[in-house]
């Protein structure tokens, strides 16, 4: 088995059990990773039913608006009444593969929340605007998943990531979880940053030796100052 140098950590071993094809000593494939990634966040955003039944009205609101070119009008004069001296945007519609693609579909739906509304109010159409209860969980989940996201982007520009480099990623995003969960008041989006952090340790202690297990667990005094280190 070949281990990462740096940090002695058995890449091989976890890529082999993500399926990579890219195996390299002492590196971790950034598909393997990115692709973990993927799978965790998709995993969470399909077990919180309040969100998924939001994510199924917003692909049916974006797709209204992608498909009606009398809605895609309304939408552009709007925002073109609302915010003149500011570039005028298009909806996002989700991809099944790519958990990303909600949240920029999530993002942009919720920045253009109020121009969907208006234009939605004056057209002829059975598709219903967001509520200001599901604009407030679409906040909230954006504030949980855009770690995730911005290390979703990081690896997408790198080949390769050191094997010393995925677990404080992983630690980092567990920590960030942990700072934010003070500011998260709805009981999904607390599931949610739950169900996310129970994985990432789940993942990193995977890809520790046994002299290692407290590097993300975020449990124990010990964990800080490793992560810290690492960081």
């Amino acid at each position: 088995m070949g281990h990462c140098h740096q940090s002695n950590l058995p890449c091989d071993r976890w890529c082999s059990q993500h399926g990579c094809m890219y195996q390299t000593p002492g590196m971790c494939h950034t598909n393997c990773v990115a692709h973990t990634l993927n799978l965790i966040v998709k995993k969470a955003l399909a077990e919180n039913t309040d969100l998924s039944e939001i994510r199924l009205q917003c692909r049916s609101i974006v797709g209204y608006f992608k498909s009606s070119m009398t809605a895609k009008t309304r939408l552009t004069q709007v925002q073109e009444q609302m915010k003149p001296t500011e570039p005028v945007l298009k909806l996002i519609q989700e991809v099944e593969t790519r958990w990303n693609s909600t949240f920029h579909m999530l993002r942009r739906m919720y920045n253009l929340r109020e121009a969907v509304g208006a234009a939605l109010a004056g057209l002829n159409t059975d598709i219903t605007p967001l509520t200001s209860h599901q604009l407030r969980l679409i906040s909230e989940s954006l504030q949980v998943l855009s770690p995730f996201n911005d290390a979703t982007v990081e690896l997408s520009e790198e080949r390769k990531a050191s094997g010393s480099k995925v677990i404080p990623l992983l630690a980092m995003l567990h920590h960030t979880l942990e700072d934010d969960m003070g500011a998260i008041q709805m009981e999904e989006s607390k599931a949610m940053a739950e169900c996310l952090k129970k994985q990432l340790r789940a993942e990193g202690q995977a890809l520790q030796p046994p002299s290692h297990e407290h590097l993300v667990t975020g449990n124990t005094a010990g964990s800080q100052v490793q992560e810290d280190r690492l960081l």
